[in-house]
């Protein structure tokens, strides 16, 4: 009587039954025909000037940066300090004035960075960006988002 096999922990591939045909790729039909390739003519074929070969697709690559200083909480809109940064060549009033919709009481009050952030990730999305990876390099945080590139 033989003894019995000890089990082996590592994974092994079924072995074929005898029932099963094995594949051999010199007996795949080609395209189009009935019967399989022989391998003697494979090369004698003339190539199918109606089909052109398909190249997967590439990436188109997006890049966007943070500045992150926490020191430094952005504010709501002030007229006077937009003047400012303008050089003075803008006035307080006139900046009031022709953007209402920016110092108005309610646009006075700052958004949360995480707020802005959500609504541009999402701006993104529509546009059919993919969020990759997210790094921090410096203050700066780097996001980097990709999509399938329009065929050229």
């Amino acid at each position: 009587m033989d003894p019995e096999p000890q089990p082996n922990n590592q994974w092994q591939p079924p072995e074929p039954q005898p029932s099963e045909p094995q594949h051999n790729p010199s007996q795949t039909p080609v395209q189009g025909s009935s019967s399989p390739t022989d391998p003697a003519k494979a090369g004698n074929q003339p190539p199918n000037p109606l089909k052109k070969p398909v190249a997967p697709p590439g990436w188109e690559y997006r890049v966007l940066h943070i500045n992150v200083d926490n020191n430094n909480p952005p504010g709501g809109p002030n007229p006077k300090q937009d003047s400012a940064k303008l050089g003075g060549s803008l006035s307080p009033e006139f900046l009031k004035r022709e953007f209402p919709d920016q110092y108005t009481a309610a646009a006075r009050k700052p958004v949360h960075p995480a707020e802005q952030l959500q609504f541009f990730l999402n701006q993104l999305g529509r546009d059919r960006w993919e969020l990759v990876e997210a790094a921090q390099v410096g203050p700066l945080l780097m996001f980097i988002f990709k999509r399938p590139a329009a065929p050229a």
